[in-house]
This record gives C-alpha cells, sequence and structure tokens, in this order.
C-alpha cells in the first residue's frame, strides 16, 4: 500500500495542470462578473469563493480522476500545457471580446 505522501507526489502535477487551466477559465470569466457585480469589493469576494470552490473541488476529486485519465491514454502533460495554451488563443482571442 502507497504513502499518503507518495500518492500526494504522483498527483502534485497533474494537480498544477489543473490551476493552471482553472486560471485560464477564470482570467476569461472575469468580465462577466464585472457585469453582474458593479461593487468592486463584490466582486473580489465573488472571485475569490469560486477559486476557493475550485481548489477544494481539485484537491479532492478530479486530481486523481484526472491522472487515471492521462495515465490511461499516455498523455503527457507538457503536451497538455501546449494544448490548452493554443486553445486559449484561438477561441478566446480570435473570437475578441
Amino acid at each position: 500500500m502507497k504513502k499518503v505522501n507518495e500518492i500526494e507526489h504522483n498527483t502534485k502535477p497533474y494537480e498544477s495542470f489543473l490551476y493552471f487551466s482553472a486560471f485560464l477559465l477564470i482570467s476569461r470569466l472575469l468580465p462577466i462578473f464585472e457585469f453582474f457585480l458593479t461593487n468592486l469589493f463584490l466582486q473580489l469576494i465573488f472571485v475569490l469563493v469560486i477559486i476557493f470552490l475550485l481548489t477544494n473541488l481539485i484537491n479532492n476529486k478530479i486530481t486523481n480522476n484526472f491522472r487515471n485519465f492521462c495515465l490511461r491514454f499516455n498523455f503527457k502533460l507538457p503536451y497538455l500545457y501546449v494544448v490548452s495554451i493554443v486553445l486559449y488563443l484561438i477561441v478566446f482571442l480570435s473570437f475578441g471580446e
């Protein structure tokens, strides 16, 4: 049976990639929050709550499933970073705001 530290060490790169993906998504959704909330303080609180919920969700449920998915289909993390950046540039920047 594996130790908890060994399991956490094995999932750390996958967790970092999921944080990176969440940051890309939130950076594009922030103008939507600015449109609905006119008060800057409420905007910051709302975004911080969403980030807190995403980090808890990523830590608890998604990381191990994402790791197993990548191992099953033999996906390498550097390629996933490149693909996510390219998709971000194509989808969000080509359509503009």
